[in-house]
């Protein structure tokens, strides 16, 4: 992202609710703080504002937003509170580490601005919970251990409410300051999201099952009112408002008309190009994903018709691929958790121009001792033409082609905006990888160069043959033990010898 020059304009903002509730990471609370924003420059129609990055290796993994602060879940280091009072200079403002040495899971608003906070266990099995005050000096309320381990939590100001993934979902008390499992409900094969519609009715996501509505007009007896299905699709994080469910469902974004007399039947769906795991609905109807990729932002205006209207690759701070993990929103600026940083992107849908999108910005060709290719789509998302005017790589083992229709020229292209023509706005740019031999690890860089205003040059990392990991059939001390760190809670997690010989340790990567 280009340094930005200020101008004197200004856009009024309002912290939006994502809702109902104010609750879940995709979320904002009712009570925001007006604030004004000076307009950048440039053309861009979503500009990267200000950016916190991750101090001592710390792996940020969801957010919440509120009354002018972001709580960040940063693993074994805790939560990161940020300062959003202004927003086109955040600033870390605390650092709050847990007992036990506790790594920080999910972070979510309560309806009544209260914080809730969730990870694994380092001392038992399963996970803590706990109710915090809001703010810079955010302070613990009650806190509560449980066996089970915690998705995701959203609340009210009487109750708290736990997806607990294969376990179901769990309902507690707010009871003078402490908290207590008054109920519960079970029967899906597991639950990953929730979220408060109103005072008598919570969403929960049910995986493949789609959205649960579950009345808790008697919290101490919840009741599944309604199931939507969302196409066999994985629901994973749901917002809802104006009576309008919208829902992450990993490789789509769905939305279900809640008011109509059949929700099912007004089910839109948005395939991603990424992996949908987080998202926030604006005011004025700008959905925000973390698409993991990259940040998305969809035109929901109507519902019933999404449409994607720009994108950001947000680079990693910390090196290798970016992964963006998280979203909240303030007016029409995104928070934004990419697992090295959190930043505000403000979003300007009136702003004209091109917007280049590469579908991923890495390429691992494997082991690899004969030619092999693969690729990748790039398209044009703005509302002018797109210029591509150069592809070139640094390593000659690589080598790029453009593969878009009307042009037979390798390097250079136009394409249309999608608005004009749906399919000529896309092509595919291919990769061929030439090796010496299967041995040598080898990497490169191809840089496609564009008229974009904001990514005028986009890099795209590409390696083979570089295998970067354990030795296998390594002799296995029955005494000794390994430790490894989770990406999902940020836990040291230990594996003890239980037999003797040797082990295999597989790992893998999975975009959930």
């Amino acid at each position: 992202m280009r340094q930005l020059i200020i101008l004197a304009s200004a856009i009024s903002l309002v912290a939006c609710s994502g809702g109902g509730s104010g609750s879940g990471s995709g979320a904002t609370g009712g009570s925001g703080t007006g604030i004004d924003i000076p307009e950048p420059e440039g053309n861009d129609d979503l500009v990267g504002l200000s950016s916190v990055a991750s101090t001592e290796d710390a792996l940020f993994q969801a957010i919440a937003v509120d009354d002018g602060y972001a709580y960040v879940c940063t693993g074994a280091h805790g939560m990161l509170i940020v300062d959003l009072s202004d927003i086109t200079s955040i600033a870390s403002a605390q650092q709050v580490t847990f007992a036990d040495g506790n790594g920080c899971r999910s972070v979510g608003v309560a309806t009544d601005g209260s914080i809730l906070v969730t990870g694994q266990s380092q001392s038992e099995p399963g996970s803590w919970i706990e109710l915090r005050s809001p703010g810079k000096n955010s302070q613990v309320q009650a806190s509560l251990n449980i066996a089970q381990n915690v998705e995701y939590l959203a609340g009210t100001n009487s109750h708290v409410f736990a997806a607990l993934g294969d376990d179901g979902l769990m309902v507690f008390g707010r009871n003078d300051g402490a908290l207590a499992s008054i109920s519960s409900v079970i029967g899906f094969d597991t639950v990953l999201g929730v979220t408060v519609w109103d005072n008598s009715t919570i969403l929960a996501a049910v995986g493949a099952e789609g959205v649960a509505v579950i009345d808790i007009s008697d919290p101490t007896v919840p009741t599944v009112a309604a199931t939507y299905g969302t196409k066999k699709n994985t629901a994973r994080r749901i917002v809802v408002q104006n009576d309008i469910a919208y829902v992450a469902a990993v490789n789509t974004v769905q939305t279900f008309d809640l008011a109509a007399a059949n929700p099912e039947s007004t089910n839109e769906l948005w395939l991603t190009y990424g992996s949908a795991v987080d998202l926030a609905i604006t005011e004025n109807g700008s959905l925000f994903v973390a698409n993991l990729e990259d940040l998305a932002v969809l035109d929901a205006t109507d519902p019933s018709n999404l449409r994607l209207s720009a994108s950001e690759m947000i680079a990693s701070t910390a090196g290798g691929n970016a992964r963006v993990v998280g979203v909240s929103a303030i007016g029409e600026v995104a928070v934004a958790v990419e697992w090295s940083s959190v930043g505000t992107y403000q979003y300007l849908p009136d702003r004209t121009g091109p917007d280049v999108r590469v579908d991923r910005l890495s390429i691992d060709f494997g082991v690899a001792s004969l030619k092999k290719g693969k690729g990748l789509v790039i398209e044009n998302l703005g509302d002018e033409p797109l210029e591509i005017t150069n592809v070139e790589t640094d390593n000659p083992l690589f080598e790029p082609e453009l593969s878009i229709i009307g042009s037979s020229d390798p390097t250079q292209a136009t394409l249309p905006p999608c608005s004009d023509d749906p399919n000529a706005c896309k092509g595919i740019l291919q990769i061929k990888f030439l090796p010496e031999d299967s041995v040598t690890a080898v990497n490169g860089i191809v840089s496609v160069t564009t008229n974009d205003p904001d990514e005028g040059v986009v890099q795209i990392a590409v390696k083979a043959n570089d295998l970067d990991g354990a030795g296998v059939g390594a002799p296995f001390d029955p005494n000794g033990e390994m430790v490894y760190t989770d990406s999902k809670t940020g836990n040291d997690v230990t594996i003890k010898g239980q037999h003797p010989g040797k082990v295999v340790l597989l790992a893998y990567f999975a975009t959930w």
